[in-house]
Order: C-alpha cells, then structure tokens, then sequence
C-alpha cells in the first residue's frame, strides 16, 4: 500500500470514528441528566473557552512543532466550513504524511470529561484520559468538547506516533483550556 493511500484510508477511518464518537454524544441516554453542562467550570475571560471566541486550530500547534514529525515545514490548512468544530491539516506534499487537529463541539464532553466509548468501538485508554480509539490518534477532552490529534505517518512506529499524539494533545489542551 502506498502511503496516499494509507493516508486516504487513515483519514476516512478517522473522520468516521469522530462522526460515530461524536454522534454518541448525544442525550438519549436520559441517566445523564439534563443538567450535566450546567455543571462545567466558568470558562476564564479570554480563553478559548469563552463564549463566542471562535477558536482557530492551526493557531494550537506551529509549523515548527509539525516539520520534525512529516519532514517539512507547511502552514496548517483548515479542513472545516463549520466554525463551531475547526479542523487543520499539516501535510507534507511528497510524502502525504500529516498531522491533524480535530476540535469537537461545544459540548461533547462536560466538565472536560470524556464521554464512554460508544457500544461496539473499542478505544485504549492512555495517559492523563486520554484515550487511543485508533493507532497514531489521540482522542481527549479539552474546552468541554472531545477532540482528538492524529498523527499519520506510517514509517513512525506506532508507540511512537501515540506518544507523538499524547505530547501535540496535550499542547492542544492547554491552549484550549486558557
């Protein structure tokens, strides 16, 4: 396989895990409550928590923090119409390696609590709760919203593009949370 089409596959394998995740995020299960987001933290003025302040996901990581995981220097590219849940994209041209910042919905994980892994999808838990649902991407909870990083890079051994995932989502977090 080559690695366009590992990449291509990465990414549809990925978005349709988010869509399902994400999709299972919902209120049906009525022992919840109704009142969980009523409980989340205050967000602190200026943050990216704030309410209204879009947040700009290729402004969470830089182009230097990307280059030595895809083996070249690119601007992020947004991967999103929807304001609301940003996506960006770092890809090297040659190679179609990446590194892809996924923020969800306001929402999706109250109290920065990740949601149950929904029926049927199995996800390994990692460190500081984070989770793996798949090789290289690291799912976790950030700005009451579950968002994941995802590091495609097939020559990367995959403990290797997990720890990368964990030490971006991590960075991610911190920016989100201010």
């Amino acid at each position: 396989m080559n690695s366009r089409t590992f990449r291509a596959l990465t990414s549809v394998t990925a978005v349709s895990a988010i869509a399902l995740v994400l999709g299972g995020c919902g209120s049906d299960d009525s022992s919840s409550g109704s009142g969980a987001s009523a409980a989340a933290p205050a967000a602190p003025s200026g943050g990216a928590k704030a309410e209204g302040k879009p947040i700009d996901a290729c402004a969470l990581l830089s182009p230097d923090e990307i280059a030595p995981i895809i083996g070249v220097r690119v601007d992020g590219r947004s991967g999103s119409t929807d304001p609301s849940a940003p996506v960006c994209t770092w890809e090297n041209p040659t190679t179609y390696t990446s590194v892809t910042v996924t923020i969800g919905s306001t929402g999706t994980a109250p109290n920065n609590t990740l949601p149950p892994v929904p029926q049927g999808f199995d996800a390994r838990p990692g460190p500081d709760g984070i989770r793996f649902p798949m090789s290289g991407m690291a799912e976790f909870a950030a700005a009451d919203r579950v968002n994941n990083v995802q590091v495609a890079v097939p020559s990367m051994p995959a403990d290797q593009a997990e720890s990368t995932a964990v030490d971006f989502a991590k960075k991610v977090s911190a920016a989100l949370d201010r």
